[in-house]
């Protein structure tokens, strides 16, 4: 990501606040302010981050865990598939809310293909509920076209390519719109 923004303007200055947890969903996110939540974290990592620049989007890549069957976890944690894209744009808007920037870019990326469908039921259904977000200043990237390292994973080659498509993404939505980056 910061190699393709760097390429589109050497002068620019990047910064990257990682705030990623793997093997979550969305319930996992809930908006709190809670430190102890990861996106209560997240917020205190943006807010510390500040103090050294301003915030000029955010990057979210999640889903696959939500495409699991309803079996596959305890309980106790909780599985969002049905309404995911109703549920993921009210996160992103309350995210904007919370950090006070409505024209906040935000890119996110649309989960790959789906090797174990026995084991991730609901893959289509996050994909098709991924497709169907629409808010200004965000935009989605696609992943299904990109060689996997097992089930979930991308190869290393990959990940780079999801850099510089979420990086062409960002200058798109910061260039041809009003999103403030």
């Amino acid at each position: 990501f910061a190699q393709a923004l760097l390429a589109a303007d050497p002068e620019r200055q990047i910064g990257l606040i990682p705030c990623a947890k793997g093997g979550t969903s969305l319930a996992d996110w809930a908006p709190s302010w809670a430190g102890n939540t990861l996106y209560g974290a997240c917020l205190q990592r943006i807010a510390a981050a500040s103090m050294q620049g301003r915030l000029a989007g955010v990057l979210f890549f999640q889903g696959e865990n939500d495409a699991l069957r309803a079996d596959a976890f305890p309980d106790d944690q909780v599985r969002t598939s049905d309404g995911y894209g109703a549920l993921f744009t009210e996160w992103l808007t309350q995210l904007r809310r919370d950090l006070d920037r409505p024209e906040l870019p935000i890119v996110f990326a649309q989960i790959g293909t789906n090797d174990r469908p026995e084991f991730f039921v609901n893959w289509e259904l996050i994909q098709r509920e991924q497709a169907s977000v629409e808010l200004p200043c965000t935009a989605m990237i696609t992943t299904a076209d990109l060689a996997r390292r097992d089930a979930v994973h991308f190869t290393s080659a990959s990940y780079d390519e999801i850099g510089a498509r979420f990086a062409r993404a960002y200058l798109e939505l910061i260039d041809t719109t009003d999103c403030t980056g």
